[in-house]
């Protein structure tokens, strides 16, 4: 898209710093955000930046860097990029991030290497985005990071939820107190002690997991339906599905075999082990029991250089099986809570692509805010 503003090259207006940590630095009840070339950020017991700054992956099997924004205290991996405007008075640092959001898929096309892509620094300094005004910067930002902020106070809600929903299955499941509780004793059995009554089965004995249909970016017809994969996020996006949402997915290759997710829209499950609303009435339980049980469905995992969890591995896990006025009991409890998870999720959804509609007119200078009347935060002004 042609832009109506001047180009400035990277190097002319963002200083670039990368970080000293090795990816092993990660804690998982680390105190700080730590960010490296994954797509989730993770948190460490250190930090070495203290400020406004964008982070920009250095490198990437398939080219895909992710890029953040952040402000705060935090730590860098080492071939992370932690970038920050030279001069807050010429361009703000976050106008920058959302420029570069546009930059993207240009440095996926020339990024260097093959097993591995990397940004170089000779490239990203090269680089160039659209520089406008102070005060078009100001309000371009002031309205996309609206967007984001709505966005990220529905994945804050998302999370209090997804506890709630984790805590409830843990006081039912892993605690045995649920309701009537008292009137029930405890026996032996090969997982422990658990109520009377209820049975430690293998988990092919509870429910189908079945094995997803491969898939791939040359075959698909391009679409709104998530494809869900062997990583953590959606690899692509098809134009039909393969399951009944409410779906729960099982990462099946690659670095995060085993990653249990729940989906509460119909995708297409490729290279991942399925459970689904065809298979069974509670699959919010049973995503709650293997999210509860995520260390040792990770231990699964065969294969050195390509891991693999197979679906005939996860239906030999032992689990309890709870009468079925118990499970019914759960799943009207649990319903509301992660019904309300899917309502906010499809709220980002439409919040992300409004956004993304609006990110490269506004970045380009197509649609103009010079005239718009918007209230810019005190701080983004100082």
């Amino acid at each position: 898209m042609l832009s109506h503003f001047q180009q400035s090259p990277l190097e002319e207006i963002v200083n670039f710093k990368t970080g000293k940590l090795n990816s092993n630095a990660a804690k998982p009840d680390g105190k700080y955000p730590f960010f490296t070339c994954s797509q989730e950020t993770y948190r460490t017991d250190t930090w070495s930046f203290d400020g406004e700054y964008v982070l920009l992956a250095g490198n990437n099997a398939a080219g895909v860097y992710p890029l953040k924004y952040f402000k705060g205290k935090f730590d860098v991996y080492q071939r992370t990029y932690a970038i920050r405007s030279i001069n807050e008075t010429k361009c703000l640092t976050r106008y920058v991030y959302y420029a570069l959001r546009l930059q993207l898929e240009l440095m996926k096309s020339i990024s260097t290497g093959v097993a591995t892509k990397f940004l170089t620094m000779s490239l990203l300094n090269r680089a160039q985005i659209p520089l406008p005004p102070l005060p078009i910067q100001r309000k371009i930002a002031s309205i996309l990071s609206a967007y984001d902020d709505l966005i990220e106070n529905n994945l804050r809600r998302i999370k209090i939820l997804e506890e709630m929903a984790q805590n409830l299955y843990r006081e039912w499941f892993v605690k045995f107190r649920f309701p009537g509780h008292e009137k029930v004793r405890l026996v032996d059995s090969e997982l422990g002690k658990i109520p009377e009554g209820w049975e430690a089965v293998k988990l092919g004995n509870l429910v189908k997991v079945r094995k997803g249909q491969n898939i791939t970016k040359k075959t698909i017809v391009p679409g709104s339906i998530p494809v869900v994969a062997g990583g953590i996020k959606p690899a692509y996006y098809h134009n039909t599905a393969n399951t009944q949402h409410p779906v729960v997915t099982i990462s099946a290759s690659g670095a995060n075999a085993g990653f249990v997710s729940l989906y509460h829209e119909y995708v297409w499950a490729s290279d991942c082990s399925v459970i689904d609303r065809s298979t069974t009435e509670h699959v919010y339980f049973f995503y709650l029991q293997l999210k509860e049980r995520q260390h040792e469905v990770t231990r699964l995992q065969r294969g050195a250089a390509q891991p693999h969890v197979y679906p005939k591995d996860l239906m030999e896990i032992v689990a309890v099986e709870a009468p079925p006025h118990i499970l019914n009991s759960f799943s009207a409890e649990v319903y509301p809570l992660l019904h309300m998870v899917r309502n906010l999720s499809l709220k980002n959804r439409i919040l992300r692509q409004t956004r993304d509609l609006l990110l490269p007119r506004l970045i380009s200078g197509e649609l103009d805010v010079s005239e718009l009347d918007i209230n810019v935060p005190e701080e983004a002004k100082a």
